[in-house]
């Protein structure tokens, strides 16, 4: 014991047995066979193994991590049986050790693929993404299977706000093998997270027929529709995934926010009650609620929400950062930064808060802040589309139009819907006196962005559909 040299091998009778109900999912019984291994004088390291892994889907974890540590001792050089330590450790919590557990497997074996696969996504567990990355880029000739490393890697680039990478390794593992549906969900999740809503509907699309069955796909789907503005495609698939899962928050949230953008406000207050009675702790059903409800001119009422928010366990920093807007909408900017720095106060590197304060500043005169705030948005995420429509309005209130306008299109290129983009860059030609493309760019905004009228205001959005109309109202690209 504790040598690391196997005793004979274990009566084979016994694991193939075990090994055979494990297939079938008759982990209950595995385990009774086992035991009768263990009885019969048969107890080595595979027995203690196999015994763990099946404690494990049993979510007996204390019980697999004894068994595990049991194989270990009959066979201390042996990496699968330090392997077996990894599940129940991650199950229990304890992060550091099952680390530890990967690292000593794949030093026993460099080319275990699950050990390598843990190890990378353990280090994502514990914020070191970068560590993660190159562990799933030194995996290339390791993992036998290359699907789950290309996986694991965009989900890990993901982390670090790279979504255009991430779209990338996802579009590849797609690619390589069609019929693999978790490749064209992750693909559709990073192109809706860079605001590519409409190839990430496809993707989505793509996923579900291969498996109807991924209510998380049909959610996602429904939350991109609504971006693209079809509240109506997107109430029925947020219906259709709360059907199968009626206790999906996600899915009657997403049904919620379709029924407000269609402005059936009592009707979607319903949907969020519904979110709300299925899990009371759903944060985000109240953080919705009071987006609509701010939406609705209720701004007290919205507030109320955010705290009922934070109570349900939503991050603070999140919360803060709604009130700010919500702060800031009822003319109290004093106070709407105020939030805004409680919030950066607990999340000083989130690029979304960042943005807000940004463009909080620029609305009150304060470029130079605001130049500041945005340029650290976009350090922590380059491609973040938001961010680069707020620093297009700063440049041009500021004067720098050629670099305003540049902000504006690339903020269009990675979102087509961003309403701020599009009146940043109107903005611009009408500074310059350049009314006719002005008024193209306009008829190209309106067709895109469902938010483009609410930011330029009804008085301007006249005037330019009258320069439209003038100018014979082609409409052209971004560019003019």
């Amino acid at each position: 014991c504790g040598t690391g040299v196997v005793e004979e091998p274990e009566n084979s009778l016994y694991l193939t047995k075990a090994l055979s109900l494990r297939e079938l999912g008759r982990h209950e019984e595995a385990v009774d066979v086992l035991d009768g291994a263990a009885k019969s004088g048969d107890d080595g390291a595979y027995t203690h193994m196999y015994r763990s892994d099946s404690l494990r889907e049993l979510g007996r974890h204390e019980e697999a991590l004894r068994e595990a540590d049991e194989a270990v001792k009959r066979m201390r050089y042996g990496a699968d049986v330090h392997y077996a330590r990894v599940g129940p450790l991650i199950e229990l919590g304890r992060i550091e050790e099952a680390l530890e557990s990967a690292n000593t497997a794949l030093e026993l074996n460099p080319r275990m693929p699950d050990a390598a696969g843990s190890k990378a996504i353990l280090l994502s567990m514990l914020g070191r993404h970068e560590e993660a990355l190159e562990v799933y880029d030194g995996a290339a000739g390791c993992l036998i299977d290359d699907l789950p490393r290309r996986i694991g890697r965009a989900g890990v680039l993901s982390m670090l706000g790279r979504h255009e990478e991430a779209a990338r390794s996802c579009a590849a593992a797609a690619r390589r093998n069609p019929g693999f549906a978790l490749a064209h969900h992750a693909l559709a999740v990073e192109l809706a997270k860079s605001g590519r809503h409409g190839k990430a509907v496809g993707s989505y699309r793509r996923a579900l027929g291969i498996d109807s069955g991924m209510t998380n796909s049909r959610v996602g789907l429904a939350e991109s529709l609504l971006a693209l503005g079809r509240g109506a495609g997107a109430f029925r698939e947020a219906r259709r995934a709360a059907k199968a899962d009626p206790r999906n928050c996600r899915a009657l949230v997403a049904a919620a926010n379709a029924l407000g953008r269609l402005g059936r406000r009592s009707d979607a207050a319903a949907w969020f009650d519904r979110a709300i009675r299925a899990d009371p702790e759903n944060w985000l059903a109240y953080m919705c609620k009071a987006g609509m409800l701010q939406r609705a001119g209720r701004d007290r009422a919205a507030l109320r929400c955010c705290s009922r928010a934070v109570k349900a366990g939503a991050s603070p920093a999140l919360a803060y950062e709604a009130k700010a807007r919500i702060l800031n909408d009822m003319d109290m900017p004093e106070k709407a930064l105020a939030c805004a720095d409680k919030a950066l106060g607990i999340e000083p590197d989130n690029a979304g808060i960042l943005t807000t304060k940004a463009d909080m500043l620029g609305g009150n005169g304060r470029f130079e802040e605001a130049a500041a705030c945005i340029d650290k948005a976009l350090g922590i995420e380059p491609d973040n589309a938001g961010a680069l429509a707020v620093k297009a309005g700063v440049l041009g209130q500021t004067g720098r139009r050629k670099e305003a306008l540049a902000c504006a299109d690339r903020s269009i290129s990675l979102d087509p819907r961003n309403g701020g983009a599009h009146a940043a860059g109107i903005a611009v030609m009408l500074a310059e006196g350049r009314v006719k493309e002005a008024a193209r760019r306009w008829i190209a905004a309106k067709k895109a962005s469902p938010d483009a009228a609410d930011i330029i205001g009804d008085d301007l959005a006249a005037q330019l559909d009258k320069a439209a109309t003038v100018a014979g109202g082609g409409a052209r690209g971004p560019g003019g």
